[in-house]
């Protein structure tokens, strides 16, 4: 699974955060942690949360959020939660899993906030001319 991991990950270095294959990629190194961890359970929990992503709603709203900066962010994620892995060091690769999560979870949310605030206040210009 490490070679299976890295090379996810060497996939997604190579490319950009406007190319649509970053998503495969991605989606290849989370199958690829979650097969390899033996337990069912969080595959079962990783295809649940991966379907909506390959939806055109989903894939519209990621569009607009995902930058360049997000993607290599992503990338050195990954890149800490292989290294812990490689390490066979158990607690530091949770942890590096855990803050890739909150990460993934604040950044996204932090995008849909400035977006609605956007959308708010053109909402209020337009009532105001």
């Amino acid at each position: 699974h490490l070679a299976a991991l890295a090379h996810a990950l060497g996939n997604m270095v190579c490319c950009s955060a406007n190319d649509i294959r970053r998503i495969e990629f991605d989606r290849e190194f989370h199958f690829t942690l979650a097969e390899a961890s033996g337990n069912s359970a969080l595959l079962l929990a990783i295809q649940a949360l991966w379907t909506p992503r390959v939806q055109p709603v989903y894939r519209c709203l990621e569009d607009h959020f995902h930058s360049e900066q997000v993607w290599q962010r992503a990338i050195i994620e990954h890149r800490e939660i292989l290294e812990a892995i490689k390490q066979g060091d158990a607690k530091a690769a949770r942890a590096a899993m855990h803050r890739h999560m909150k990460n993934v979870r604040t950044r996204f949310s932090s995008n849909w906030r400035s977006v609605c605030s956007s959308s708010r206040s053109r909402a209020t210009s337009w009532e105001t001319m």
